[in-house]
């Protein structure tokens, strides 16, 4: 690029309202709203917009910029609008995009993968939000693209890199102590309004000035390394899997059926999950490692190696449905246990989310199907 170009940003979120942003700097946006597989002109958001927060924050920190703003909310097809954006972006040339929406579904992650990897070949920067609940989600956790989480233990305004991180999020930040324009917006300036989603602008100003050196590079992991001096490498984060082990509902189901139950009936059960398009992943004593007890007190564990247990993470996490058919569920410990939503036994079908028994037997494979999917969705 030009020194004398400017860097065009693209926003992919609920809208920008002129309303507020024109009381903070002077800024043209071109607003833009995705539906019915069409990039058509809009007159922005009507209120004080998450988007808007996020455009503040970008304003403050950024020189030398255009800003794109892409609404996706305009109707129930948020993620075909994020795919139709992320096409235009390929045809407009746009420098960066900022994304704070994502999905945990891995059906998601599939639809995702080839636009990603056509942003990326053209040097489009993409940098996306990481779940606020800590789970891995996509686009954040993805190859190729800047996963951005907010860290309020970092000192304001500091930027941290992680090497091979464990759920693909390599930046964490705190925002600085003076965020002029955000408290314009929303009064004083208060820890508990900030989210991932608001580092997202942060970094995207703070890479913004050094998008030419990444046009350059091959490899856009090295390229954020040099550019981010904090570095660390604490690339299994212990914390981050105790939250979700201890967790007693997860956010997708998880079936523990009884082994006793034929083996044939769970295969019927987990393809007519596929037919639907639903991810499954099933754990038994076939794909585990003999006498498995997973304990994520890394330093006592002898059964399981690193790369082995994150393998596994990785399968629930990015999985619809996790079914668990072994002798006894393999993720319990003293002290954290992945507790499952549905117990399929012999003779009935307990979904704990809502404590309802549902009698019937295992024969009747397409009303357990519905059953779980009605009470999860």
């Amino acid at each position: 690029m030009k020194n004398s170009e400017k860097i065009k940003v693209v926003f992919i979120d609920d809208g920008i309202s002129d309303k507020y942003i024109i009381g903070l700097k002077e800024c043209k946006i071109k607003h833009y709203v995705s539906q019915n597989n069409q990039i058509l002109p809009s007159k922005g958001a009507d209120h004080l917009s998450h988007g808007t927060l996020c455009c503040s924050v970008f304003l403050e920190y950024a020189i030398n910029y255009e800003i794109l703003d892409v609404c996706v909310f305009s109707d129930k097809n948020v993620l075909l609008n994020i795919l139709n954006a992320f096409e235009w972006c390929l045809k407009c040339n746009v420098n960066i995009i900022c994304i704070s929406i994502g999905s945990y579904s891995y059906h998601v992650l599939k639809s995702f993968k080839s636009y990603i990897e056509n942003l990326h070949n053209k040097k489009i920067l993409v940098i996306a939000a990481a779940s606020n609940i800590d789970r891995v989600c996509f686009p954040a956790c993805m190859e190729h693209v800047v996963g951005v989480r907010y860290n309020n233990n970092l000192s304001k305004g500091k930027i941290e890199y992680c090497i091979n991180p464990f759920d693909g999020i390599e930046i964490q930040a705190n925002l600085p102590e003076k965020v002029n324009f955000l408290n314009k917006l929303v009064g004083d300036y208060q820890e508990d309004i900030v989210s991932n989603s608001l580092i997202v602008p942060y970094i995207a100003a703070t890479l913004s000035f050094f998008y030419d050196s990444y046009i350059k590079t091959i490899n856009i992991k090295k390229w954020i390394n040099q550019v981010i001096q904090n570095v660390y490498y604490n690339s299994f984060n212990l914390e981050y899997l105790k939250r979700h082990i201890s967790k007693t509902e997860s956010q997708n189901p998880v079936l523990y059926i009884d082994p006793t139950v034929e083996e044939e009936w769970v295969n019927q059960l987990i393809d007519g999950f596929k037919k639907r398009e639903y991810t499954v992943v099933e754990l038994n004593n076939k794909n585990l490692p003999n006498d498995l007890m997973i304990d994520i007190r890394l330093a006592k564990s002898k059964s399981i190696s690193l790369t082995e247990l994150l393998v596994l993470i990785e399968y629930i996490f990015s999985s619809d449905i996790v079914v668990i058919s072994c002798r006894d569920n393999p993720f319990r410990s003293e002290e954290y246990m992945l507790v499952s939503d549905v117990f399929i036994y012999n003779d009935k079908i307990i979904i704990k989310k809502n404590t309802e028994t549902f009698l019937g037997g295992h024969q009747q494979i397409d009303q357990v199907i519905q059953k779980v999917i009605n009470t999860f969705s």
